[in-house]
């Protein structure tokens, strides 16, 4: 990867995040107020009620 690849591999990614975290706002399924997904991940594991399923590995489903 030149750095050029890498920029637009980075700005991807970030674009995705976002989208990701857009939807999980409009959702009400997070109440983290970041731009960092693994808190958002983690707000949505604590709303878990199954303790089964909130103690597994927060990327289990992965």
């Amino acid at each position: 990867n030149d750095a050029e690849i890498s920029e637009v591999k980075k700005d991807v990614i970030e674009d995705i995040s976002q989208m990701i975290i857009g939807h999980l706002i409009e959702n009400g399924m997070t109440k983290a107020i970041c731009g960092d997904l693994e808190k958002h991940a983690y707000s949505v594991n604590d709303s878990i009620s199954d303790p089964n399923i909130r103690n597994m590995n927060i990327f289990s489903a992965v």
